[in-house]
């Protein structure tokens, strides 16, 4: 009975990353605006029971307290909701309240893959699912939207962000397969070869941030390998001469990515505004530090970086409970993510889940959204930090 449970909350899982990644697709992207829809799609209610679902079959409070993450995440969130209280009896604003249902996805989506355990054969399925999801899903928006693999002047992709997380996070889940692969040359190459369509994909949808937060990761993922074997300074230099070389010998290459960052910003603003709205932001916050825009309205464009997005929103006191348990988590996943002296497919959430860290310095949203974009990055950080509790003396090396 408790493996049947454990596999069907497995095939919900299943059906719910194939839901997070169909949302996107341009068919139900177009039935959904034709249907009066501004945000979200037709999918988003169905995404939400079906969430809501696998949580309470995964919800065994028994098992949750013996997670210190989790004990503290939810004290934390308990914070905020005072926090909040207090927002609405002396400002009588409600603007907390989407801090407080984005927070509360995440942390279940924690507490989800706490509570999955899935075998490392149904885990490798899992991160391949994800990836070539999103990657089906980008491709076809690629080819209505945009035409074809080139450079567009404009933006042209519906959901730009979430996809550009979902596919940085599809790609570094076939770099973590391939560098846990046991199987075949063949397997190698495949997922090679994925990896490479999918990071054609991004360049295509022009995603920069999100291209840049796996270029980061790439780079810090072997550097936690290689690093006890004194390896990782060949390692980089390698794949500069690798990627340099290969440059030279495919010139379109070079030029495709040279397109996807700056086509239509050269001699104007790469950042898009963004280093603006910092500069007025912390202006602003000079003179209204301790309830910022609760106390005053500074008529700010929304400030494209989390934290500075919090502070001037709520001020650096009104800010501090959800601050803490941004900084808390990803305090916790970099200490995790530099200490494992060896690597299994279990660890990939340690890694997975920077991604929309990375990304949050230059978006207002991430990482706890927007929508079910890094719900999946909160699950495999769970799957880690259970298996890392349960299987300390067990972690397999890698190759």
């Amino acid at each position: 009975m408790r493996s049947f449970w454990k596999n069907l909350r497995y095939l919900v899982l299943l059906y719910l990353v194939f839901l997070f990644a169909y949302a996107s697709h341009p068919d139900i992207i177009a039935f959904s605006r034709m249907s009066g829809m501004e945000s979200g799609t037709i999918l988003s209610d169905d995404i939400l029971k079906i969430f809501t679902l696998l949580f309470f079959m995964c919800l065994n409070i028994r098992s949750f307290i013996k997670s210190g993450f989790i004990v503290s995440s939810l004290v934390l969130y308990f914070i905020i909701i005072v926090f909040f209280m207090l927002v609405i009896s002396r400002y009588d604003n409600f603007t907390m309240l989407g801090d407080l249902r984005s927070i509360g996805i995440c942390m279940a989506s924690v507490m989800i893959g706490w509570q999955l355990g899935p075998s490392e054969r149904k885990m490798r399925f899992l991160l391949f699912f994800y990836a070539v999801c999103i990657g089906y899903v980008t491709y076809m928006q690629v080819t209505t939207n945009v035409g074809g693999f080139e450079i567009a002047d404009n933006y042209l992709t519906d959901n730009k962000n979430s996809l550009g997380a979902m596919l940085s996070t599809g790609i570094f889940c076939l770099l973590f397969l391939q560098a846990n692969n046991k199987g075949s040359f063949f397997r190698r190459l495949l997922l090679v070869m994925l990896m490479l369509f999918l990071l054609t994909l991004i360049l295509t949808i022009r995603a920069r941030t999100a291209t840049v937060a796996f270029v980061l990761l790439f780079f810090y993922f072997y550097y936690q390998r290689y690093r006890r074997k004194g390896t990782f300074l060949l390692f980089f230099l390698g794949m500069i001469i690798l990627v340099s070389v290969a440059l030279m010998l495919f010139p379109l290459a070079k030029e495709y990515i040279h397109d996807s960052f700056v086509q239509n910003y050269e001699g104007g603003d790469i950042t898009s505004g963004r280093m603006g709205g910092y500069i007025a932001g912390l202006e602003f916050l000079s003179e209204h530090l301790f309830a910022g825009e609760l106390e005053a309205d500074g008529n700010l464009a929304w400030i494209h970086n989390y934290p500075l997005n919090k502070w001037c929103g709520f001020g650096l006191f009104f800010s501090i409970p959800i601050m803490l348990y941004y900084f808390v988590t990803l305090f916790t996943t970099l200490v995790r993510s530099s200490r494992m002296g060896t690597f299994n497919i279990f660890n990939a959430g340690y890694f997975a889940l920077l991604i929309p860290f990375v990304i949050s310095m230059a978006e207002p949203t991430y990482p706890f959204g927007p929508g079910t974009a890094t719900v999946f990055n909160f699950i495999l950080f769970g799957v880690a930090l259970r298996d890392t509790r349960d299987n300390k003396c067990k972690i397999s090396p890698v190759g």
